[in-house]
């Protein structure tokens, strides 16, 4: 008799998020102080809040249609090319090489790279939805979520093995990019009426900014 393997999603109900968002908080909050026990820096840490947030998000995602299919691996394809370009151009956020937090790798570029886009796209999208029904500040409320913690992972770079940073020079402008890319994800989004929910959006959201907040303390206190 020949058996086809299948998989119902989304995975697990929404009735199990708030236990999942525990457990990942937990999970989070365990990798900082895993972290702190072994600056300056540990080489899994960042793939380890990737995977979290990544894993956890899935489980509670709904079936998608093909337009949101090709919506997020526009997200996770952009993420890649500007993090690729901009390692090659110093002008845009500084001098930087990918570290082994985004491996396994493609010649110099992290094939984990997009996810660093993609996830808090991903995680603030249906909440802008809920915000209001004008896609421009849907997308200005988005762009915003995710260049915070993007601010502030740009710090935690080398500590999360992200970066290692050879001229790194916080300027508006990087941020200002960073913004614009933000934006354009979303708006992209928000256009084509892609619907993306997941019950897991806010607590991811907030798990992925705290997390970047408490490291960030955490750093300038040791």
């Amino acid at each position: 008799m020949k058996s086809v393997f299948k998989v119902k999603f989304p995975v697990l109900q929404p009735k199990y998020s708030l236990a999942a968002s525990i457990i990942s908080g937990i999970l989070a909050l365990s990798g900082i102080v895993w972290l702190q026990l072994n600056l300056p820096g540990c080489r899994y840490a960042g793939s380890a809040l990737i995977a979290v947030g990544l894993i956890t998000y899935l489980l509670f995602a709904g079936e998608w249609s093909p337009a949101e299919i090709r919506y997020v691996i526009l997200v996770f394809a952009v993420g890649t090319g500007i993090l690729a370009i901009a390692e090659r151009n110093p002008a845009m956020f500084g001098s930087f090489s990918m570290g082994p937090g985004l491996g396994p790798f493609l010649g110099s570029v992290g094939l984990l790279c997009g996810l660093l886009v993609a996830l808090p796209v991903l995680f603030s999208f249906p909440l802008t939805a809920r915000l209001t029904d004008n896609i421009y500040l849907r997308s200005l409320f988005g762009g915003i979520m995710v260049t915070v913690p993007a601010i502030l992972i740009s710090y935690n770079g080398e500590l999360l093995q992200f970066f290692t940073w050879f001229d790194f020079v916080p300027s508006a402008s990087g941020f200002i990019i960073w913004f614009v890319i933000a934006f354009f994800l979303h708006f992209a989004g928000n256009q084509f009426q892609v619907k993306v929910e997941n019950p897991m959006a806010l607590p991811l959201y907030i798990t992925w900014l705290t997390a970047q907040v408490v490291i960030t303390v955490l750093r300038f206190a040791s």
